[in-house]
């Protein structure tokens, strides 16, 4: 009897396969050089798993296809490819995209030099096996993931340029505004850090004068809000050194534009003399921050525009409901757009132009809100856009120029065109308000006849109060007055900064220490890697 039951005991043995030992080392060389993630725990099991091979055939078949199904899910898990869960929340977004999208796609996250690195480890694995086991080595290189400094080896291989605009003037201060990053990256430590942040926020306001000064000189205030503009988008299509964009004299090259939405975008910006907030409290009833109210109250009138026929209506129904935002809209006649083929376009610039023919006036804010990669299908075509974007902005300060009124002009990217894609984040989805789509640089050009000094360049950490700040200090310090000695760099001292914190619908994303971290409404705090 013992003998009949010792025979039915499946019998284990442990040895190595030259094709999982090549994938392992494979992962691990991935690991170093910063295209996967590596959780040490679970690859030794894995590999410890993958090794097994039990006498019962039939039982032994069963497990090498658990084990096998398993290894790749650890190596999906592992990769910085999107979530199954984001997957499947952005399902709706993935039957939208044609077959060519997907192919260029998958070539972003699969390259022939992966490849023929697969095939070395198995050629190298299949010499060596000669002369040393196989699955010593790879336990050897899956425990070297620990002491190995990966750091230093993915800044040799990934060692990209940071955006920077006019980087020779560069005024940059520490500001009692920012929340302190103290701690490990732990759960705790990030949702500690986050509430910090909205309880500083919540504490701060700029206060508006009530009054102008006697001998004021009125000047009108252009905002340009310009969606899929992004730092990112600048530098992928060379047009960070446009003409165009070195004719301002203000940059905040490290403006964070918190969403991806453009109605909380333009929200934002118009409840921006009270510190940021958090979506929830953003969308209640805010009118006591608002901009264009405390312009107002100085006699400033209001108009505005957006690019969209639609959005004329909605948005601003939305953002009257939520904020002070002017009421007359600039008329317009809705003329079609060449290069976006569609009848529902206005060129906001151009109208604008066409209601300053008709009427100067001389204390005016207007807001304009356009958008450059709606509808546009890929790279190629978006750098026509841009490229014929930054074209007509050039005409248009010159017009700004030639008016007899002084302007006071901010360009003001609302987030970035999401056509690159990164590792976390499909290409074209904006789910995650990730930093390439939120940090933009905000221009502001003083423009009248006089020159000002050379341009400067806030390399600090700023947001839409850092506008509001900016508006203040034009008006306080009656820029545009003759006898007017205000430099640059004093408008920009001491200048309101606020930490990178982002949130739309769907997630909350920021920046702790010298890395990001993203949370959506169903998980908890994870790492983005961009």
């Amino acid at each position: 009897m013992n003998t009949e039951l010792n025979a039915l005991k499946p019998k284990v043995s442990f040895r190595g396969s030259l094709f999982f030992s090549s994938l392992y080392i494979f992962k691990v060389g991935l690991y170093l050089t910063g295209f996967i993630d590596f959780s040490l725990l679970l690859n030794l099991l894995g590999f410890t798993a993958i090794c097994l091979y039990f006498g019962n055939k039939y039982f032994n078949k069963f497990y090498r296809t658990i084990v096998v199904i398993a290894t790749f899910a650890l190596f999906y898990h592992d990769s910085y490819l999107p979530s199954v869960e984001q997957m499947i929340a952005q399902r709706n977004n993935l039957t939208d995209f044609s077959l060519g999208y997907i192919v260029e796609f998958i070539e972003g996250f699969v390259n022939l030099k992966m490849i023929f690195a697969f095939i070395l480890a198995i050629a190298v694995l299949y010499f060596a096996a000669r002369f040393v086991r196989v699955i010593t080595i790879t336990y050897l290189l899956i425990f070297a993931t620990v002491v190995v400094p990966t750091e230093f080896l993915k800044n040799i291989i990934d060692n990209d340029d940071r955006i920077t605009v006019n980087d020779s003037f560069i005024a940059t201060k520490t500001n009692k505004d920012l929340v302190e990053k103290r701690g490990n990256f732990t759960k705790s430590n990030l949702q500690r850090y986050l509430e910090t942040f909205y309880e500083k926020e919540a504490d701060r306001k700029i206060d508006y004068p009530g009054h102008l000064r006697k001998n004021f000189k009125p000047f009108n205030i252009v905002v340009l809000q310009v969606s899929g503009m992004s730092n990112k988008d600048l530098y992928v299509h060379n047009a960070k050194e446009h003409a165009v964009l070195k004719r301002f004299d203000i940059y905040l090259s490290d403006f964070n534009s918190v969403t991806t939405d453009k109605k909380e975008a333009t929200l934002r910006l118009f409840d921006s003399i009270c510190g940021q907030k958090s979506r929830e409290e953003l969308l209640k009833d805010n009118k006591s921050c608002s901009l264009f109210r405390s312009l107002e109250r100085l006699g400033y009138q209001g108009q505005f525009l957006f690019d969209r026929k639609d959005d004329n209506f909605k948005i601003a129904k939305f953002l009257q409901e939520r904020t002070e935002f002017p009421s007359q809209m600039i008329e317009n006649k809705a003329k079609p757009n060449q290069l976006l083929t569609t009848l529902n376009h206005i060129d906001v610039m151009s109208e604008y132009i066409e209601a300053q023919r008709q009427d100067h006036n001389n204390q005016m804010f207007s807001f304009l809100r356009m958008s450059l990669a709606d509808n546009v299908k890929g790279e190629t075509e978006y750098d026509m856009v841009l490229k014929d974007f930054l074209l007509n902005l050039d005409k248009f300060v010159d017009y700004l120029s030639g008016l007899p009124n002084d302007t006071l002009f901010v360009l003001l990217p609302s987030d970035g065109s999401a056509l690159q894609g990164d590792r976390t984040q499909l290409k074209g989805v904006k789910d995650i308000p990730s930093h390439t789509l939120t940090n933009v640089t905000a221009m502001i050009k003083f423009i009248s006849h006089k020159q000002r000094a050379s341009a400067i360049n806030v390399t600090s950490p700023t947001s839409y109060m850092s506008v509001a700040h900016l508006i203040k200090r034009a008006i306080d310090g009656n820029i545009f007055y003759e006898d007017n000695v205000m430099s640059n760099l004093a408008l920009t001292e001491d200048l309101s900064q606020t930490s990178p914190v982002d949130e739309n619908e769907n997630a909350v994303f920021l920046q702790f220490k010298d890395k990001f971290f993203y949370k959506t409404a169903s998980d908890d705090w994870t790492q983005y890697t961009e």
